[in-house]
């Protein structure tokens, strides 16, 4: 019994030690429409991930956009399109700027923890 409590101690001891594990990385959908970004029927200014996680952009209505990261770290451009989906992923920290081409009011922030 007591070399039993000795080696469950022991692995407890071991398990506390070990780092914790990130959590599984996610992926957030926001959708292009008319003029703006947008996550469920809520108009996005900022979007808040955590490292790792990634945005799809959904294209909708046959509105011609593109998605462009201005911010050093994250600088990409999906290219112009009316439908379909472009995925990026979020792997540091920040906030990154992130902005449709065809509509000037059309910014978003993307706050990565």
């Amino acid at each position: 019994m007591r070399k039993l409590l000795i080696a469950l101690t022991l692995v407890a001891l071991f398990a506390a030690a070990l780092p914790a594990t990130a959590a599984t990385p996610t992926t957030k959908v926001v959708k292009l429409e008319s003029t703006y970004f947008q996550q469920g029927s809520r108009v996005l200014g900022t979007l808040t991930l955590k490292r790792g996680d990634s945005i799809r952009f959904r294209w909708l209505n046959d509105v011609t956009h593109n998605v462009r990261g201005t911010t050093r770290g994250q600088r990409f451009d999906s290219g112009f399109k009316t439908s379909g989906t472009y995925t990026r992923r979020f792997p540091k920290a920040g906030k990154f700027k992130l902005v449709c081409d065809v509509h000037g009011s059309m910014v978003m922030t993307a706050r990565v923890k």
